[in-house]
């Protein structure tokens, strides 16, 4: 193959990976400074919100959670039209502005995190649902059964 013919098949090939990217624009997260607009659009729009206690830069359940779940096609799906994102970071390679720390700091005391990653779910109103700490193994189907849990079904006493 010529020099031209490589360039020009780099060129699509980066053409592909360019446009893949596109389509998939990354989920837009809150940070806790907008968690008054999160709670506005979860009204709104009669979602909740998924509040995510994570140390993304150096937590590795952080990331396994990240890539096994709210990276994955299903989450976003499921994202787009039933929650508001808010993140709570606590990097260590990445230098947050003051205020965005100390609010940080303030709502994981708030809501006594204890590890990473921690996932809080709010009705609409800001009302605590449920809170799961540390990773919780397996993907989004396990963690679709936590944000939507299923009512167990009724007991039948009767012989």
């Amino acid at each position: 193959m010529s020099l031209t013919g490589f360039s020009r098949m780099g060129g699509l090939l980066c053409a592909a990976w360019l446009a893949g990217c596109a389509m998939d624009p990354p989920l837009p997260w809150m940070t806790v400074l907008e968690l008054a607009q999160a709670r506005e659009k979860a009204i709104a729009e009669n979602r909740r919100v998924l509040m995510l206690f994570t140390g993304s830069d150096w937590c590795p359940p952080c990331q396994l959670l990240q890539r096994r779940v709210l990276q994955t096609p299903e989450f976003r799906r499921y994202a787009q039209s039933n929650l508001v994102l808010v993140e709570v970071d606590f990097p260590r390679r990445k230098v947050l502005a003051p205020e965005l720390s100390a609010t940080n700091h303030a709502l994981a005391r708030n809501y006594q995190v204890e590890v990473f990653p921690t996932l809080v779910l709010l009705d609409r109103e800001g009302k605590e649902l449920r809170k799961a700490q540390g990773y919780l193994g397996g993907g989004w189907e396990r963690h679709l059964a936590w944000i939507e849990p299923r009512p167990e079904p009724p007991v039948s006493l009767s012989p």
